[in-house]
C-alpha cells in the first residue's frame, strides 16, 4: 500500500486522494487492535473497508500506545 502511512509505530493515516470517494481500503498492520480516531471503534489487523467522508479520513492509533490519550482527543477537535 503506497498511499497510507505510519507516524511512528502507533498512528496510521490513510488519506483519500480521489475525488468523490466515500470509503477506502485500509491495511492495519500487526496482530494487535487499532482504534479508529473518529468513531472509537477497534479493528483487528488486516484489510478493512473504512468509511471516509469529507473531513474524516481514515486515521487509526494503537489503543495501548503511550500517546493513546492524545490520539483519542482528535475526535473532539472535529466536533468543535
Amino acid at each position: 500500500m503506497q498511499d497510507q502511512y505510519l507516524y511512528g509505530a502507533d498512528l496510521l493515516v490513510a488519506p483519500v486522494i480521489e475525488q468523490g470517494v466515500e470509503a477506502r481500503h485500509v491495511i492495519l498492520p500487526g496482530e494487535g487492535p487499532w482504534r479508529h480516531c473518529w468513531t472509537g471503534e477497534d479493528f483487528a489487523g488486516g484489510i478493512h473497508d473504512i468509511p471516509a467522508p469529507v473531513g474524516m479520513p481514515p486515521v487509526f492509533y494503537r489503543p495501548d500506545s503511550a500517546f493513546a490519550p492524545l490520539f483519542g482527543e482528535m475526535a473532539e477537535v472535529l466536533n468543535r
